[in-house]
């Protein structure tokens, strides 16, 4: 069942429509109606039908207004709209809102039962498109093979948390759950590239035809996850430590000899050393990188372990992307709890590597960057003694223990977790604040709305009534008519201006609608309020 708001200006339309049409039957349940647009807008944001059918020329806000500003807040309301034959071109202009059918008036109740049928179709074919879960399977497949492949590239160029990466693994169905790992890239002579021996000029086909074989290969051997990146083929190997001490370098020989065998073309492979933590891919990645420009130096057509060339490169202690954007992340919308525990994590994973005084060193000014960095970049006039923390870190040392560095460190991240948080709220309230105060300056303005308001601000209006309602405890909306209001009260009682006049100076076109509008507000007309207050002074001038 769908829910559904009738809007004409004319009762005995609404009437026989409301009273001609079998609803139920159809698949509707009308939930609301309104005489006119701003009538309409107010019972449409408190009861977001799915459709509405709306009239065009109507008083005090038109359709064609009304649908405008609804499209802001509820773009997915579906409309119909109501016209005249004098209305059509007119109703043309409404296209761009979506509008679903456009109904001739008079309309009978058997056009009018096809429509909703046409439209409720429409809706349970969008509905069970959403829902078709074969289809969403399939489509998941066909997704999932690009988001792996994006997925695998993002991995080597750094910026996934640990978290992230050990929760995407089995949604993406990577082979990256070994105890070991290991890391080669191989990189195709550009010489043997352009002379390969199937005469093929298309250097791509051949990088995508190598992969495949590369793959081919890798499965035979150990758990992998090979790619094309750039212009060289990434393969990481992730199994039990037996497995990839018996067979990698055979794995990579075999590659080696086949790429010769089949496509005449010569290649380098650099490779990492092993490692435990798929977090380290990245730091892998980059050392078999490193491996692979000693071939200016050893020669081409080999295999070179970064192991044999620089004997002291295992994964360092390095903070890096990953952590970085995790330890950011957290200061800006995390908890004192959550920074705790990064920090924790962070000084065992040290200990438990017996890392030296100097790596715990190198190691925390590194952090230490990244908080001043997340810091400055939200509180611009935050000042974190950037020298004397600095001395400190480099000092404490000669006489402090670990624990009472780590101490240090969480403290200086709660305390910038305050000062983000109070930020944070300071900005808003000034943001609400400024709203507030260009309301009260530009009520008179008929064709000022939340979008106008938040433009003037530069941010979203989504945001903007967010925060405003959140510090006025009232809606942008309420709190603008409130505004007109009561203005238009001072100014009934204060003034001899006619009703248009104070219509005018307090944003309203229309004197009709401003004394609906007035009337509603203060459950009395303008012209009664205006004779109670003249009948009061008489009686009071009059009294013995």
């Amino acid at each position: 069942m769908y829910s559904l708001m009738l809007v004409d200006d004319e009762y005995d339309v609404r009437k026989a429509i409301l009273e001609t049409i079998c609803w139920n039957e159809l698949g509707f349940e009308v939930v609301g109606e309104a005489e006119n647009g701003r009538e309409a807008l107010d019972v449409a944001q408190r009861l977001n039908p799915d459709v509405i059918i709306t009239d065009i020329k109507m008083p005090f806000m038109d359709g064609i207004e009304f649908v405008k500003v609804l499209r802001e807040e509820n773009p997915i309301t579906k409309i119909v709209f109501l016209t005249g034959f004098n209305d059509f071109e007119y109703a043309k202009t409404a296209i761009q809102f979506n509008v679903m059918e456009y109904l001739l008036k008079p309309i009978s109740a058997d056009n009018l039962s096809k429509t909703l049928t046409s439209i409720r179709k429409k809706l349970d074919e969008e509905r069970d498109a959403l829902r078709d879960i074969e289809r969403m399977k399939k489509n998941y497949e066909t997704d999932r093979r690009i988001m792996r492949m994006g997925f695998l590239h993002a991995l080597v160029a750094g910026g996934l948390t640990k978290e992230y990466i050990v929760v995407t693994f089995p949604k993406l169905g990577l082979q990256l759950d070994g105890e070991c790992n290991l890391v080669f890239v191989t990189k195709p002579s550009r010489h043997s590239l352009e002379t390969n021996t199937l005469g093929v000029d298309d250097t791509d086909l051949l990088m995508s035809s190598i992969s495949k074989l590369i793959t081919q290969i890798a499965d035979r051997y150990a758990h992998n996850e090979t790619f094309w990146h750039l212009d060289h083929i990434v393969t990481i190997l992730s199994d039990n430590r037996k497995t990839i001490d018996a067979n990698s370098d055979m794995l990579m020989l075999e590659i080696q000899q086949n790429m010769e065998h089949f496509y005449g073309i010569s290649s380098t492979i650099g490779v990492s050393e092993k490692f435990d933590e798929v977090s380290k891919i990245r730091l892998a990645y980059e050392s078999a990188l490193s491996a692979l420009d000693y071939r200016l130096i050893l020669g081409r057509n080999r295999i070179i372990h970064i192991g044999d060339i620089e004997p002291d490169s295992k994964v360092r202690f390095l903070f890096d992307e990953s952590n970085e954007t995790t330890l950011k992340s957290i200061l800006k919308t995390g908890t004192k709890e959550q920074v705790s525990k990064f920090i924790n994590r962070m000084f065992e994973n040290m200990r438990r590597h017996k890392a030296t005084i100097s790596d715990y060193q190198i190691y925390i000014i590194e952090m230490f960057s990244v908080v001043v960095k997340t810091a400055k970049s939200l509180i611009p006039d935050f000042d974190l003694n950037v020298g004397n923390n600095l001395n400190f870190i480099t000092d404490i040392f000669t006489h402090e223990s670990i624990d009472d560095v780590k101490l240090w460190f969480e403290r200086l991240c709660h305390r910038v977790m305050e000062y983000i948080n109070l930020q944070r709220q300071d900005s808003a309230d000034i943001l609400a604040g400024k709203g507030y105060e260009y309301i009260k300056k530009n009520y008179q303005a008929s064709d000022l709305s939340l979008k106008s308001v938040s433009e003037q601000l530069h941010i979203s209006p989504s945001y903007f009534s967010s925060i405003f309602k959140k510090s006025t405890g009232d809606s942008f909306t309420n709190v603008l008519i409130k505004i007109r209001m009561e203005n238009a009260k001072e100014l009934l009682l204060s003034t001899n201006k006619k009703i248009f006049e104070i219509a005018q100076e307090t944003g309203y076109t229309d004197q009709h609608y401003f004394s609906y509008c007035f009337k509603r507000y203060f459950q009395i007309s303008p012209n009664e309020m205006r004779r109670g207050i003249a009948e009061a002074s008489s009686g009071g001038s009059n009294a013995p």
